[in-house]
């Protein structure tokens, strides 16, 4: 999401200027990643990969979200499209470098947790091609 207070013309607005100066004007995404400190986590906080009972491992203060879920893979998506057809970019970089140490899901039963790492990378991939 867009803090207007940082930039109050938006994404949009600082990729035109970017562009009135000359050059391209890229995106860094993360879109797997959620920091607790975030409306994301507040809302959703089952949407992390997650064991039950266990402490969550996080790296550089963030979780790894569920991409094995629709609704998050779905909103994500939203999320992506929104701001990359709101303005011009040129570049876009996915950092994805992340391990996943708990690969649990909250949204599968005891008998599906061995799928969720594959469905995971199905997620990611989903968001990726479009």
């Amino acid at each position: 999401m867009t803090n207007f207070n940082k930039l109050p013309d938006g994404i949009t607005g600082l990729a035109d200027k970017v562009e009135e100066m000359g050059m391209k004007f890229g995106l860094w995404f993360e879109p797997e990643m959620v920091n607790k400190d975030s409306d994301l986590y507040r809302n959703h906080p089952d949407w992390i990969l997650a064991t039950p009972g266990r402490r969550s491992s996080a790296s550089r203060n963030q979780y790894v979200l569920d991409f094995s879920r629709s609704e998050v893979v779905d909103y994500i998506y939203g999320l992506m499209e929104k701001v990359l057809s709101e303005a011009k970019i040129s570049y876009v970089k996915w950092d994805m470098n992340r391990n996943i140490t708990e690969c649990y899901s909250a949204s599968k039963t005891a008998e599906n947790q061995g799928k969720v790492f594959h469905e995971y990378i199905l997620g990611v991939r989903l968001v990726e091609k479009n």
